[in-house]
């Protein structure tokens, strides 16, 4: 059994307890292998806390043990020198190895694309409607809607959003809200239908509903429509910088 062998199994608890107290008297006694033991054990959490922030200890775990045999490798390519003499050269070797270890196991999750739910996430954000009060009798349901809407309630804002779009039909931002209440209650080809009407206006809202028509198409993991909607999007509109962004994170 090799030193780093015997360490993993010290740090997870699988020597018998014969075994346990020799390892603890070699610590003790050899300071290579105490040394070995402190750099193994330093390296084991740094990973650990990676990963698990990451993606989990589950992942963590399964991860270690795929590439445990390059990581003995790597270690086990650094000891064959003979360094005894000059500890810091050893020192500096291991640090090698454990950062070529790390770039192995880091490697795949930092190039991981998000899936299509996590970039919806990241991505729908939605302003709240301002308050537009005018001393009429739409005063009150206006104060509802602006109150459900704002609070996400989108399934109980619709109903009330509708009659009040079709009579306040210059309100565009109102009739944006109704479109995004349909994207987020799941009712998509209805979204898609108030999007594209409001993207063929002439309004300070054009883009604004281009960009989510794309989020609609995202948010059902209709990633090619996504893209092409995305790319309409021209340099002068205020969403291009995001829509950029997303279409990096969706290569």
């Amino acid at each position: 059994m090799t030193d780093y062998e015997q360490i993993e199994k010290y740090l997870n608890d699988e020597l018998s307890s014969e075994e346990r107290l020799a390892f603890e008297r070699d610590l003790i006694e050899n300071a290579e292998l105490a040394e070995e033991f402190i750099l193994y054990k330093n390296i084991l959490q740094n990973m650990r806390d990676e990963f698990t922030a990451q993606s989990g200890e589950a992942s963590f775990i399964k991860t270690l043990e795929e590439n445990k045999k390059k990581y003995f490798t790597l270690q086990q390519k650094a000891r064959v020198i003979p360094l005894s003499k000059n500890k810091s050269l050893w020192f500096s070797i291991a640090a090698i190895a454990a950062a070529v270890l790390m770039v192995i196991l880091l490697l795949p999750f930092l190039n991981r694309p998000k899936d299509a739910q996590q970039l919806y996430a990241q991505y729908a954000a939605h302003d709240t409607l301002a308050a537009t009060l005018r001393g009429n009798d739409n005063d009150s349901a206006l104060l509802v809607i602006q109150q459900l809407y704002n609070n996400k309630q989108y399934r109980s804002a619709l109903p009330l959003l509708k009659p009040y779009v079709d009579t306040h039909p210059a309100e565009l931002e109102y009739s944006l809200a109704e479109a995004i209440c349909y994207l987020e209650t799941g009712e998509y080809g209805d979204a898609i239908i108030l999007f594209q009407a409001l993207a063929e206006m002439e309004s300070a809202l054009k883009y604004t509903a281009t960009w989510y028509e794309a989020l609609t198409y995202l948010k059902q993991n209709k990633l090619s429509e996504c893209q092409e909607t995305l790319k309409q999007i021209p340099a002068e509109a205020f969403e291009y910088k995001k829509a950029q962004e997303l279409l990096k994170q969706m290569r």
